[in-house]
């Protein structure tokens, strides 16, 4: 029996994951710190013996994905230390972090997206680098020289050969159990950087997801969460960056942030503000002291990873097993009846993709003008903002009708982004509870296209499966990253060599306060135009990822079809070990 699960990231031609199982692991070098050996419990020895067992049943039945998960797993479950992933979107302000907590400028932060390959980062009595190669080779290099290996710019498409890089400095004291890896930026121009960030998911202990605050989460940010969350129990989310913004929209963004993890999942991960600036150390202490107590309780967090691991990965193998038992052990002229049936259910998906969309016509309609009065229900508090904002800047400003106005320019921009830098989330926040029953009309014809499979499968087999639906789970609006466009406009500036301004000074700057609410009027309208989009791009992004769903289920019946009568002894067998794992 095979099976069509495709084997993990980052295969020929890309760096391998260290500790994966696609690798033999690093080379044990002289003089490498290592943390002293603790004695396993016997509930992580009986965890260690439910992955070993469940990767051998992947690999007898193909399932090369997971039986990849279940040697890192196994390998991660064994080892002393945890590996804490540091991901997030490309200059979301990784290194950054790191950097801070080591209390030195030790990984690359350039202009450009820095880090191209994965660097670990450990504690050690004295700042020292290692290269690890592709061929097995390590190499050890100045701390300096790290941009010429893990940058994009010194070691363009990882030319090299670096496998992963190590650096041990004595700025993590206290941290000592725990392994900070440094990963190159999901999605931008460098497919590869994804590919091995991604690769990397099953070596990860606990995670730290870096969110630009002044742009939060996006769709990027949600599905990197989503793809970290079946491999590990702990996650948390970090907002950098904060020191660009006032207090209350510090507040502001992070009340949204929570607000949206909260409602798209049950057990949302912890959200901390982190900033570089002096006056924000305290939310560099409440990091390290999460770091900390993950240090302290790392033979806890380590069973409690592992016992997640088993639970998710047995679960996987059983609802193979089980499907592929049920077509394998039915007569060969039903199992002929059920692919007539299924390919009849397949020419149906364009159909039901159609009829899903007219379900969502109204909605898509309407999203305009609801984000528009989302909008103006910011107008009056923004305008006086920037009132009070402009009266105490005025008065600091001399010169000519045209370096007024150019004043006033310079300020209007920056005043602007920053006052509706909390509104642009707020919209979006707005439009996504006006969005959330949505897709309520498509699931419905997803489960009734899911329910008619089930009845295929069972008049077939005698067997009745439980084939969920899908999740219709509509992709959050995403807010405008720049909301201010074009700003003010004076045809008055070409009259400025004959306009004297000692008196008109008074007059000039009126205009200019008058002018606000018609600017921040036309930029709230920009805004709530854009987001609308942004959220008609998300629901049919929704509908195209919920259509692919009952795609994916109708395909896992179609291959469950075509099992050989052969494979019903060992997937019997093994899907009896399995049952009591999950």
């Amino acid at each position: 029996m095979t099976s069509s699960t495709k084997p993990p990231a980052g295969g020929a031609g890309k760096p391998a994951a260290p500790n994966s199982a696609a690798t033999s692991g690093p080379t044990k070098r002289a003089g490498a710190a290592s943390p002293p050996s603790t004695p396993q419990p016997a509930a992580m020895r009986q965890r260690e013996d439910a992955l070993a067992l469940l990767a051998a049943v992947a690999h007898r039945h193909e399932l090369r994905d997971i039986e990849a998960r279940c040697r890192a797993a196994i390998e991660q479950a064994h080892g002393a230390v945890v590996n804490v992933a540091v991901l997030g979107k490309f200059k979301a302000g990784k290194s950054t972090l790191l950097n801070r907590l080591l209390g030195a400028d030790v990984l690359p932060v350039q202009a450009i997206p820095a880090t191209a390959v994965i660097t670990r980062v450990r504690f050690g009595p004295a700042l020292k680098a290692t290269v690890h190669k592709t061929g097995g080779e390590t190499l050890a290099i100045e701390p300096s020289a790290l941009a010429d290996w893990v940058t994009e710019t010194g070691n363009p498409g990882n030319a090299r050969g670096a496998s992963w890089v190590e650096v041990e400095s004595p700025g993590l004291a206290g941290l000592e159990r725990l392994v900070l890896v440094d990963t190159p930026g999901t999605g931008g121009t460098w497919e590869h950087h994804t590919a091995t960030s991604l690769s990397w998911l099953p070596n990860v202990g606990a995670a730290l997801l870096v969110v630009n605050g002044t742009h939060p989460l996006g769709d990027e940010d949600l599905t990197l969460i989503e793809q970290v969350r079946p491999h590990t129990p702990t996650l948390i989310v970090v907002l950098s960056k904060m020191d660009l913004m006032s207090e209350a929209d510090q507040e502001a963004v992070l009340a949204h942030v929570r607000g949206a993890l909260q409602r798209r999942m049950e057990d949302a991960p912890a959200v901390l503000p982190f900033s570089i600036a002096d006056e924000h150390a305290e939310y560099r202490e409440q990091l390290r002291a999460l770091l900390r107590r993950l240090d302290d309780g790392h033979v806890v967090a380590a069973e409690a990873l592992a016992a997640h691991r088993v639970g998710q990965l047995a679960s996987e193998c059983r609802d193979y097993l089980e499907v592929a038992l049920a077509a394998a052990s039915s007569h060969a002229e039903a199992i002929g009846e059920l692919r007539v049936a299924l390919d009849a259910e397949a020419s149906r998906l364009p159909e039901l993709r159609q009829q899903a969309a007219r379900q969502l016509e109204p909605i898509n309609k309407s999203l305009t003008e609801h984000a528009q009065k989302l909008a103006r229900r910011h107008l009056r508090a923004t305008v006086e903002r920037l009132d009070r904002d402009l009266a105490e800047q005025q008065p600091t400003w001399t010169g000519s009708l045209k370096q007024e106005n150019e004043r006033f320019r310079a300020w209007l921009r920056p005043a602007l982004s920053e006052a509706m830098a909390p509104v642009a989330p707020a919209i979006a926040i707005g439009l996504d509870r006006h969005l959330d029953d949505a897709m309520d009309a498509a699931a419905r014809i997803g489960e009734a296209f899911v329910q008619r499979l089930g009845r295929h499968v069972a008049q077939a087999t005698g067997v009745e499966l439980s084939l969920p639906a899908p999740d219709p789970r509509r992709v959050p609006t995403e807010s405008v990253e720049d909301p201010v466009s074009a700003t003010y406009e004076s045809p008055l500036e070409l009259l400025s060599p004959v306009i004297p301004m000692g008196l008109a000074r008074t007059s000039v700057r009126r205009r200019m306060r008058n002018a606000l609410p018609w600017e921040v009027e036309k930029n709230l309208s920009r805004v709530a135009y854009r987001t609308a989009k942004t959220g008609r791009d998300g629901l049919q992004q929704a509908l195209d990822l919920y259509i692919d769903g009952l795609a994916a289920v109708l395909d896992n019946c179609r291959r469950a079809a075509d099992a050989s009568p052969a494979d019903v002894p060992a997937i019997s067998a093994d899907l009896e070990r399995v049952r009591g794992l999950a």
